[in-house]
């Protein structure tokens, strides 16, 4: 009974800037003007939140649509027009329109059960989806938008402790790669899948949650990222959260 959080941070010193709660078990974030756009893991509703809201509960503007035929909705990503939405079973990836019309059904080779990290990129050389193994289970993997694998193991952090840790959402700017290692970091990577650097979060110990998906903040019909992600953040009543956040205007 803990609810679920999305927040908008600042992508340099990885300041809280606004804060949502969202009732449902939510997973997936895609964020085009003024919509934060969410996906709940034990439902097939895509529903609409008000990002012009004050901190505090979100204000819940509808339903954009449903996916038929699914019982969870896990990852969510946005390629300017359309959304990728990643299935809470594995391999299955929907491409659907805005109004809710089913353009394609693709399958991910790789990609498990409760997967929680999927992008839409496009470097040049045509639209790629990326895509973790599983619920915080790397590595990231690159596929084309029908599902052929191009890249095995783009992103894989090796660390003396793990060889590839826990990481799970995953955005992408139009340059690097932002993907959230639960709450300890994000981590910034280039194409290549290099590390750049860490964003240190700052949730103490007893509130040591799990970042679940994220999103750069789309403008209404276009492709261009602005410098601030949203997160979507997911609690349980072992790590409940407390305290307040704070807004900064900007």
């Amino acid at each position: 009974n803990v609810a679920d959080h999305v927040q908008l941070v600042n992508t340099t010193t990885a300041a809280v800037l606004k804060d949502f709660t969202l009732s449902g078990l939510r997973r997936g974030i895609v964020v085009v003007g003024s919509v934060i756009y969410v996906t709940t893991g034990n439902n097939n509703s895509v529903d609409m939140y008000d990002t012009t809201a004050p901190n505090g509960p979100g204000v819940k503007l509808g339903t954009a649509f449903s996916v038929a035929g699914s019982t969870g909705l896990f990852d969510l990503a946005y390629d300017g027009t359309n959304f990728w939405i990643g299935d809470a079973a594995a391999k299955t990836v929907y491409y659907y329109s805005p109004t809710g019309t089913l353009l394609k059904t693709i399958s991910l080779a790789q990609r498990g059960a409760s997967s929680d990290g999927l992008e839409y990129f496009n470097l040049g050389a045509g639209g790629r989806l990326i895509s973790n193994r599983g619920d915080a289970t790397p590595p990231y993997d690159v596929y084309d938008t029908d599902g052929k694998l191009l890249t095995d193991t783009l992103i894989c952090f090796k660390t003396k402790i793990s060889p590839c840790p826990q990481q799970t959402g995953i955005a992408f700017d139009g340059m690097n790669f932002f993907v959230s290692q639960l709450y300890k970091y994000i981590n910034v990577y280039n194409p290549a899948g290099v590390l750049q650097r860490q964003l240190p979060l700052f949730y103490p110990p007893e509130n040591q949650i799990t970042l679940e998906d994220m999103s750069f903040a789309y403008p209404a019909a276009s492709t261009t990222r602005t410098g601030y992600i949203e997160v979507c953040k997911a609690s349980s009543a072992a790590n409940p959260v407390t305290g307040n956040f704070n807004f900064t205007a900007t």
